[in-house]
This record gives C-alpha cells, sequence and structure tokens, in this order.
C-alpha cells in the first residue's frame, strides 16, 4: 500500500523523522513512503541482507546528514529499508542524485522506503531527472507487480 506521510501545518516546528515516525506508527506489512525527506545518506552498508538477498549499489552521495542518522536509526527499530539503490533478486532499482542547484544534480535528499516484506513487490523504481519539471528536485517512478490489498485493509489503515 503506498502511503502518504502526515502532512504538519507550518508553525509546527518537527524533523522529517518526526513526521515520518507518526507514519510509522500506523505501520503495516506492506509499507511503502516515498518523499523528499531533506536526508542523505552516505552509505546502506546497514541495510544489506545477504541471507534475504538485499544488497544496494554505491550512493553517489558521500555525505550524511542529522536527517540521516535520524532516517537510519527509525529504519533499524521499524524494520524498513530504502528501495533507492535497491538490489534484490532480479530486480535493481535507480539510485542517483534527487536535488539539483541550477543545472547541476549535486544530492541525494529524496527517498522510497518500505518495510523488508514489501521490498518482493518492488518491480522498479526508477528517478526521472527531469528539466521540464518546475522543481529542484527528481520524481520518482515506483512499479509494483503482484500487489494486492482489500478495500477493508484501506479502511483499516485509514483510521
Amino acid at each position: 500500500m503506498i502511503q502518504n506521510t502526515a502532512q504538519l501545518p507550518e508553525n509546527i516546528s518537527c524533523s522529517i523523522c518526526c513526521a515520518l515516525q507518526l507514519s510509522v506508527n500506523i505501520l503495516t506489512e506492506n509499507m511503502f513512503i516515498l518523499g523528499d525527506f531533506n536526508t542523505r545518506l552516505s552509505s546502506l552498508n546497514m541495510f544489506k541482507n545477504p541471507t534475504k538477498n538485499i544488497d544496494y549499489t554505491r550512493n553517489p552521495d558521500r555525505t550524511i546528514n542529522a536527517n540521516g542518522r535520524e532516517l537510519l536509526s527509525l529504519c533499524e527499530s521499524n524494520e524498513l529499508i530504502p528501495v533507492n539503490h535497491l538490489q534484490l533478486n532480479q530486480t535493481s532499482c535507480d539510485g542517483g542524485l534527487t536535488c539539483k542547484k541550477k543545472q547541476c544534480w549535486i544530492y541525494q535528499l529524496d527517498w522510497a522506503i518500505c518495510t523488508q516484506a514489501a521490498a518482493k513487490y518492488v518491480q522498479s523504481f526508477n528517478i526521472l531527472c527531469c528539466e521540464v519539471l518546475p522543481s529542484d528536485h527528481a520524481a520518482f517512478s515506483l512499479e509494483m507487480s503482484d500487489f494486492e490489498w482489500s478495500p477493508s485493509h484501506l479502511l483499516d489503515s485509514a483510521k
């Protein structure tokens, strides 16, 4: 199930990971969270799991920031993994720079994360660095296969 993170009013100060924690509080077995987390993760090695065939390509953004450390902690405590750079079985997900200054792509701030159980549904993930978008962030494309949910599950998750 694709789920949006909570939108907070502008007058409330909360880190990206605080907002993500609000979403994780309603964590379901098959959950994806995508967006601009303002998070830089230099290495994804902590998410590698050979017994589950989970591997990652090298992240071109070689810096970690405070939001990155918070996201690592959140993922570790909730069994979430990044989809960016994911290599799982026959699936190879894109991972690249997602934020630009002027015409140069310089940071990876935007991420897709999911529960480990949901990763098996990822068929493809692409970062679409498109010059026509009126944004300094790239768009995502996430394609899933054999992913089913029931209307009752959607209603339960919305409560």
